[in-house]
């Protein structure tokens, strides 16, 4: 739930091996769970209307598959087809490497953007220097030799003089579009329900960018509902933003400005103050 609360946009959820339960109340049983299942996902961002398919691909007794047809109707009048574009950057979220005595290492994953051939230049940033100028030697989809993969696929490719016990997950770039390398950036964030703990300036958390996961230390312009009030960044002046009316959305029981409220909410000064700390970062980094 955490990681679909994060990552996806869409969601079906499956009910699987009903067949276990008596035929005589499976109906009844179903019904009941969803209902409860409902009331769970009205509290994220997907809400209690999203579809439900139940299904037993092989039940015990031999009989035919139950509900197959119910599901390919949810997925073919829900999900949205993803438009796949392969004239992007390339880069290639890899989460298995392994050695292939004579011909290089393997490493397994999938096209986030762009496309990938034969013969194309690749960079592994995780490695630093000892990770440019790779070449990749083959493409293999489903144990097939291929010419080609692009956005959306998922693809083995062999590189040749790279060292597997060195790899386990990470990105592949196209050498053509190097990943810029940042000690400090800018972006917004937004706190998922399921996170519990205080969120304050200076706190440490790992950020992730397809499989490569970092250390960082975060520092917040505006508090999030529930932060501590000493958590502001040195120097900073206290502000004490407008309260909300009305419950703030995306954040059950919390009065508390969000994020994408805060700057609007802070003075100007407050957030020139931080972006002055923020600069700072940059030029000791």
């Amino acid at each position: 739930m955490v990681v679909a609360e994060i990552l996806a946009n869409q969601l079906v959820v499956i009910l699987n091996k009903i067949d276990m339960l008596p035929a005589e109340k499976r109906k009844k049983i179903l019904d009941k769970v969803i209902k409860e299942l409902r009331k769970t996902f009205a509290r994220t961002k997907f809400g209690e209307d999203l579809p439900f398919a139940c299904i037993s691909a092989h039940p015990q007794d031999g009989a035919a598959p139950l509900g197959a047809d119910d599901l390919i109707n949810v997925i073919k009048n829900t999900l949205a087809i993803p438009q796949r574009d392969p004239s992007g950057p390339f880069m290639f979220a890899f989460d298995h490497a392994f050695a292939i005595k004579g011909q290089g290492t393997v490493l397994t994953g999938t096209v986030l953007s762009g496309a990938v051939k034969p013969q194309m230049g690749i960079v592994v940033p995780q490695l630093g220097e000892a990770g440019k100028g790779k070449k990749v030697r083959s493409l293999q989809m489903f144990r097939q030799p291929v010419q080609e993969a692009i956005q959306g696929d998922r693809v083995a490719m062999c590189v040749a003089a790279l060292d597997a016990k060195e790899l386990e997950r990470g990105i592949v770039l196209g050498e053509k579009f190097p990943v810029p390398m940042l000690d400090a950036a800018v972006c917004v964030v937004d706190k998922i329900s399921y996170f519990k703990s205080v969120v304050n300036t200076k706190s440490k958390f790992h950020v992730t960018l397809g499989h490569q996961t970092v250390m960082a230390t975060a520092h917040f312009f505006c508090p999030f509902p529930g932060s501590s009030s000493s958590s502001s960044a040195p120097g900073a002046r206290k502000e004490t933003a407008p309260k909300a009316k009305t419950e703030t959305k995306g954040y059950p029981g919390s009065k508390g400005p969000t994020l994408a409220m805060g700057l609007e909410l802070v003075e100007a000064k407050q957030v020139a103050n931080e972006l002055r700390l923020l600069s700072e970062l940059f030029t000791r980094g």
